[in-house]
Protein backbone atom coordinates (compact mmCIF):
# COMPACT_ATOMS: atom_id res chain seq x y z
CA UNK A 1 0.00 0.00 0.00
CA UNK A 2 1.27 3.47 -0.87
CA UNK A 3 2.01 6.14 1.68
CA UNK A 4 -0.34 9.02 2.35
CA UNK A 5 0.49 12.64 2.96
CA UNK A 6 -1.51 15.28 4.78
CA UNK A 7 -1.44 18.66 3.06
CA UNK A 8 -2.49 21.92 4.68
CA UNK A 9 -4.93 23.65 2.31
CA UNK A 10 -3.42 27.01 3.24
CA UNK A 11 -0.04 25.86 1.87
CA UNK A 12 -1.38 25.25 -1.66
CA UNK A 13 -0.83 27.79 -4.45
CA UNK A 14 -4.09 29.47 -5.49
CA UNK A 15 -2.53 32.16 -7.70
CA UNK A 16 -4.15 30.80 -10.89
CA UNK A 17 -7.55 31.17 -9.25
CA UNK A 18 -6.76 34.58 -7.77
CA UNK A 19 -5.69 35.85 -11.20
CA UNK A 20 -8.63 34.31 -13.06
CA UNK A 21 -11.59 36.21 -14.43
CA UNK A 22 -13.96 33.30 -15.13
CA UNK A 23 -14.14 29.76 -13.77
CA UNK A 24 -15.66 26.35 -14.33
CA UNK A 25 -16.53 23.65 -11.81
CA UNK A 26 -15.81 19.99 -12.48
CA UNK A 27 -17.50 17.38 -10.30
CA UNK A 28 -14.86 14.87 -9.24
CA UNK A 29 -17.45 12.78 -7.36
CA UNK A 30 -21.27 12.84 -7.62
CA UNK A 31 -23.12 15.68 -5.87
CA UNK A 32 -26.14 14.53 -3.81
CA UNK A 33 -29.42 16.36 -4.44
CA UNK A 34 -31.90 14.02 -2.78
CA UNK A 35 -31.42 11.23 -0.27
CA UNK A 36 -33.49 8.60 1.52
CA UNK A 37 -30.91 8.62 4.32
CA UNK A 38 -32.45 9.66 7.68
CA UNK A 39 -32.06 13.36 8.54
CA UNK A 40 -30.36 14.19 5.22
CA UNK A 41 -31.44 17.47 3.65
CA UNK A 42 -32.59 17.48 0.05
CA UNK A 43 -31.05 20.36 -1.88
CA UNK A 44 -31.35 22.14 -5.20
CA UNK A 45 -28.50 22.73 -7.61
CA UNK A 46 -26.30 25.29 -5.83
CA UNK A 47 -26.91 28.92 -6.80
CA UNK A 48 -23.23 29.37 -7.63
CA UNK A 49 -23.39 26.80 -10.45
CA UNK A 50 -24.01 28.45 -13.81
CA UNK A 51 -26.62 26.18 -15.34
CA UNK A 52 -29.91 27.00 -17.06
CA UNK A 53 -31.79 24.09 -15.52
CA UNK A 54 -31.24 20.96 -13.47
CA UNK A 55 -32.67 18.87 -16.31
CA UNK A 56 -29.60 19.75 -18.42
CA UNK A 57 -27.31 17.97 -15.96
CA UNK A 58 -26.49 14.26 -16.10
CA UNK A 59 -28.14 12.50 -13.14
CA UNK A 60 -27.28 9.17 -11.55
CA UNK A 61 -28.87 7.05 -8.85
CA UNK A 62 -26.47 5.88 -6.15
CA UNK A 63 -26.89 3.81 -3.02
CA UNK A 64 -25.39 4.06 0.44
CA UNK A 65 -25.40 0.89 2.49
CA UNK A 66 -25.08 1.25 6.24
CA UNK A 67 -25.44 -1.90 8.28
CA UNK A 68 -28.29 -3.81 6.67
CA UNK A 69 -30.03 -0.66 5.40
CA UNK A 70 -29.84 0.60 1.80
CA UNK A 71 -30.55 4.26 1.04
CA UNK A 72 -31.07 5.59 -2.48
CA UNK A 73 -29.49 8.89 -3.51
CA UNK A 74 -30.23 11.08 -6.53
CA UNK A 75 -27.02 12.74 -7.65
CA UNK A 76 -25.52 14.93 -10.33
CA UNK A 77 -23.00 12.59 -11.92
CA UNK A 78 -19.23 12.94 -11.59
CA UNK A 79 -17.47 14.48 -14.59
CA UNK A 80 -20.16 17.13 -15.11
CA UNK A 81 -18.69 20.57 -15.86
CA UNK A 82 -20.64 23.77 -15.20
CA UNK A 83 -19.83 27.46 -15.04
CA UNK A 84 -19.12 29.17 -11.73
CA UNK A 85 -21.17 32.21 -10.69
CA UNK A 86 -19.80 32.64 -7.18
CA UNK A 87 -17.46 35.39 -6.06
CA UNK A 88 -15.07 33.37 -3.86
CA UNK A 89 -13.25 30.88 -6.11
CA UNK A 90 -10.40 30.20 -3.67
CA UNK A 91 -12.78 29.46 -0.79
CA UNK A 92 -14.92 27.31 -3.10
CA UNK A 93 -11.81 25.42 -4.24
CA UNK A 94 -10.82 24.68 -0.64
CA UNK A 95 -14.33 23.49 0.20
CA UNK A 96 -14.41 21.42 -2.98
CA UNK A 97 -11.27 19.54 -1.97
CA UNK A 98 -12.80 18.60 1.38
CA UNK A 99 -16.19 17.95 -0.31
CA UNK A 100 -19.49 19.80 -0.06
CA UNK A 101 -23.09 18.79 0.52
CA UNK A 102 -24.91 15.75 1.82
CA UNK A 103 -22.92 12.58 2.35
CA UNK A 104 -19.51 14.21 1.93
CA UNK A 105 -18.27 11.76 4.57
CA UNK A 106 -19.00 8.99 2.06
CA UNK A 107 -16.95 10.71 -0.65
CA UNK A 108 -19.72 12.62 -2.44
CA UNK A 109 -19.44 16.29 -3.39
CA UNK A 110 -15.78 16.71 -4.34
CA UNK A 111 -15.26 19.35 -7.01
CA UNK A 112 -12.51 21.32 -8.71
CA UNK A 113 -12.55 25.00 -9.55
CA UNK A 114 -10.60 25.80 -12.70
CA UNK A 115 -9.90 29.17 -14.28
CA UNK A 116 -11.10 29.60 -17.85
CA UNK A 117 -8.16 30.61 -20.05
CA UNK A 118 -8.35 34.12 -21.42
CA UNK A 119 -9.59 34.41 -25.01
CA UNK A 120 -6.20 35.50 -26.41
CA UNK A 121 -4.53 32.44 -24.82
CA UNK A 122 -7.10 30.19 -26.53
CA UNK A 123 -6.56 31.91 -29.88
CA UNK A 124 -2.76 31.60 -29.59
CA UNK A 125 -3.02 27.91 -28.65
CA UNK A 126 -5.41 27.26 -31.59
CA UNK A 127 -3.07 29.08 -34.00
CA UNK A 128 -0.03 27.12 -32.79
CA UNK A 129 -1.95 23.85 -33.05
CA UNK A 130 -3.12 24.70 -36.58
CA UNK A 131 0.39 25.73 -37.67
CA UNK A 132 1.82 22.47 -36.33
CA UNK A 133 -0.76 20.45 -38.27
CA UNK A 134 -0.21 22.36 -41.52
CA UNK A 135 3.51 21.62 -41.60
CA UNK A 136 3.28 17.99 -40.51
CA UNK A 137 2.96 15.59 -43.44
CA UNK A 138 3.25 12.47 -41.28
CA UNK A 139 -0.38 12.58 -40.09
Amino acid sequence: MGSTEVVDLEDLDYSRLEEGEAYILELVTPFVLRSEYPAANNVDVPWWWSVDGEEQLRHRLEKVVEGGDVYELETIDHGVVVGYEGDRPVETAKNGITRVGNHSKYGFGELRVKPVPKQEENQERDTNHKNNQDGDSTR
